[in-house]
């Protein structure tokens, strides 16, 4: 009984050191994380920076190569954000996913998906839901812009900035 006992010590105290291991680890991925953001927020103005539009789109696209294959959150929140539109409904979204290349196949539903996502962007105050045509919603990103937005001439628009929340 005597040694059941010691293995479960032994056991319990295996799995204290393993959670405080797990806190650590945890603690040090957000730092990572926000030493990422950081950086990619100074590779986004220093390339934003630069006076040659297609310059400026290559050296962004290179920081997504590095960053690697991104979420579907992640692409949803770029899609909007790099839309000149008044509003994206979910499908125009999800055609923009497609356009852009980001695999939708490893979805059973992306569609519900990203209303999902969207929600949750409005929810965090990143993105504003408006009506259009008495049924249909559409979704305007209000939040900081991270990435390059193109122009109706096709040029991209110089530097970081919030947009700002219009009323309609």
């Amino acid at each position: 009984m005597e040694a059941i006992s010691a293995m479960t010590d032994s056991y319990r105290e295996a799995l204290e050191d393993s959670k405080v291991r797990l806190r650590n680890l945890v603690s040090q991925r957000d730092q990572v994380g926000a030493d990422i953001e950081k950086v990619k927020t100074a590779i986004e103005a220093l390339a934003n920076m630069l006076n040659d539009p297609d310059e400026t789109c290559t050296e962004i696209l290179e920081m997504h190569n590095i960053l690697g294959p991104e979420g579907l959150t992640e692409a949803v929140r770029r899609i909007l954000q790099a839309s000149t539109k008044k509003g994206m409904t979910p499908i125009d979204v999800r055609d923009a996913l497609s356009k852009s290349g980001f695999d939708l196949a490893a979805y059973s539903n992306p569609l519900a998906a990203i209303h999902t996502i969207l929600k949750r962007l409005v929810k965090a105050g990143n993105a504003k839901p408006t009506i259009i045509d008495g049924d249909q919603t559409v979704y305007e990103w209000i939040g900081i812009r991270r990435f390059p937005r193109l122009r109706p001439n096709g040029f991209i628009a110089q530097g970081m900035f919030n947009s700002k929340k219009r009323s309609r």
